[in-house]
């Protein structure tokens, strides 16, 4: 599922709910500030 131009793994119209699976790639390098951004472009 694509929302804007982030990828997600799950994503729940009815309840507004997205899930995203992090593996050991998301706590590397810039990635933590890109998953903050992603967040927040989700949320809002």
């Amino acid at each position: 599922m694509v929302i804007g131009h982030y990828r997600i793994d799950f994503y729940c119209v009815e309840e507004k709910l997205v899930i995203e699976l992090d593996g050991n790639n998301h706590y590397i390098g810039h990635a933590p500030q890109d998953d903050l951004a992603r967040e927040v472009f989700i949320v809002l």
